[in-house]
């Protein structure tokens, strides 16, 4: 079936409140009708098997979300914007969780019926409406998916304000916003495109196409042409170059967004994207100057110097929970049970014996690890508490001290490596 027969399915889709009548709303409300972003998928349960995911999904993520410890069953879930295939991907991902999603896009929400049917999704509910309307639906919701809709409303604030409403008193934001950095070039060709007069139209998109293809080498946009998957489609080609309303952000913006909308900036979703250590090497000149800065001013200052971040993507909750992040300068990090993150792959084992260092990868980031970074990181079993897994590990190991520990899983949390259950904890 294709995308354009997918969204003529029929379905109940509740119809929820009309969008705001803002005229750039409605504008944008026409695009993602004619042009349903993202392409859509066919089948979820392919996709799935066939390595497709989202970020910070619970399933798969729990230990990022709440490390304090939470069950699947019975979660409120929103997805804010939902598009063509997130409706579907979480509530497949979580039979056991009540989705709620909302768009302004009729096709985009047929195509969630059309997979809502194939899967047998009962526990999908799909309503057309606005971000703006959210709190009509009058529920308090445990973990809200909003990714790549803030940057495009008139106030971002007012959007934010609205998920804040109904986010409950111990749920998790999960949201995307457009990195200003790698996407400078994205707003010098907007503007040549307004200037060309281009509209949404199927001429234009090819115009779009062939002018892109016509860049010099050296054009500032060569970067993130290089790692824009979307623009593989002509809905990615509208959504990134013809789109009448977005905004990009800078580190220190993001930050500021959620102080000045009284939410606590969680961390980001993926941490080895905001180290220095993982991007610029543990030889860049300037490391040891950058890691003496506070956190954020380290993450501002990387987003400088690296320039790639074409998208932020990072959890909010409300301030009271930002007391149950896991911290490694008290006694409690002892008791933390570590868990490997999912897709950490190891390339090749070390061995402790023979001092040969473990070779590991996740996404992008590759590294090695010493003798006691091995020991320790085998130890990992996601049952273990830290305490245990340095006794497990002294057993090969017998000087290996707390403070080596400590440093390892410090840097592990860091870089997203490893995920921290944290039993007990409370908000205080």
């Amino acid at each position: 079936m294709t995308a354009a027969s997918a969204s003529s399915v029929p379905g109940p889709v509740a119809p929820g409140a009309a969008p705001a009548p803002d005229k750039v709303t409605d504008i944008v409300a026409r695009q993602y009708s004619a042009w349903v972003y993202p392409q859509p998928v066919q089948d979820m349960q392919a996709a799935i098997a066939d390595g497709y995911f989202e970020f910070a999904a619970p399933h798969l993520f729990g230990p990022l979300l709440w490390p304090e410890g939470r069950s699947l069953a019975g979660l409120r879930v929103l997805i804010a914007g939902c598009g063509s295939n997130q409706a579907a991907y979480n509530a497949l991902s979580m039979p056991e969780a009540q989705v709620t999603a909302i768009d302004i896009s009729m096709n985009s929400l047929q195509h969630s019926q059309f997979l809502k049917e194939k899967h047998g999704l009962h526990n999908l509910t799909l309503r057309h409406m606005g971000l703006l309307q959210v709190p009509r639906l009058g529920q308090q919701l445990d973990y809200i998916v909003c990714t790549g809709v803030l940057h495009h409303l008139p106030s971002p604030d007012a959007g934010l304000q609205a998920l804040r409403a109904v986010l409950a008193p111990d749920g998790m934001m999960n949201l995307m916003l457009y990195g200003q950095s790698l996407r400078l070039g994205v707003y010098l060709m907007q503007e040549v495109f307004r200037r060309l007069g281009c509209g949404q139209t199927p001429e234009d998109v090819a115009l779009v196409r062939a002018t892109l293809a016509c860049l010099p080498d050296d054009h500032v946009l060569r970067r993130y042409l290089a790692v824009a998957d979307d623009l593989r489609y002509d809905a990615g080609i509208v959504d990134t170059f013809l789109h009448p309303q977005d905004r990009a952000y800078t580190v220190p913006q993001v930050l500021a967004f959620a102080r000045e909308n009284g939410l606590g900036f969680w961390g980001w979703t993926d941490a080895k994207d905001y180290d220095a250590r993982a991007v610029l090497g543990l030889q860049h000149p300037a490391l040891a100057r950058i890691q003496a800065l506070p956190p954020e001013e380290r993450w501002a200052t990387l987003e400088l110097l690296a320039q790639t971040r074409g998208t932020h993507r990072f959890l909010l909750c409300h301030p009271r929970r930002l007391a149950l992040r896991p911290r490694f300068d008290t006694p409690g990090w002892l008791a933390y049970v570590p868990v490997r993150h999912p897709f950490l792959k190891i390339l090749q084992p070390g061995s402790i014996q023979q001092d040969r260092p473990a070779q590991l990868k996740r996404d992008w980031h590759e590294f090695s690890l010493n003798r006691n970074g091995t020991a320790l990181l085998d130890a990992v079993d996601g049952r273990r508490s830290v305490r245990h897994v340095l006794r497990q590990a002294q057993k090969a190991l017998p000087d290996l001290g707390l403070e080596h520990a400590r440093v390892f899983f410090q840097l592990m949390h860091d870089w997203g490596h490893v995920l921290y259950e944290t039993p007990g904890k409370t908000p205080g």
